[in-house]
């Protein structure tokens, strides 16, 4: 974030957890599986919700300086909108 904004760049925050198929395993931590291998990923299975919750509160608490309305350079954040129906976005 620091670079970013030295340089005057905005900033489209992607945080997750799951970013990207180009991403080892998403983006996803390595280890969700191994403490928790019976786990449906990037779906309304409690526990991978849970794990989800507790990633955003730390990292939104992080990031809150950084929002444009902050006077920082995060202008948007963007959330999935797809997979396994954690959304119905019909």
């Amino acid at each position: 974030m620091a670079a970013a904004k030295e340089e005057d760049l905005l900033v489209i925050l992607r945080p997750g957890p799951y970013i990207d198929s180009e991403r080892d395993f998403g983006g996803l931590p390595w280890w969700l599986l191994a403490k928790r291998p019976k786990v449906e990923l990037r779906s309304k299975d409690p526990v991978f919700l849970a794990a989800v919750d507790k990633w955003l509160a730390a990292l939104y608490g992080r990031l809150r300086p950084h929002m444009r309305h902050n006077g920082g350079n995060i202008i948007a954040v963007q959330v999935i909108i797809w997979g396994n129906g954690i959304l119905d976005v019909s």
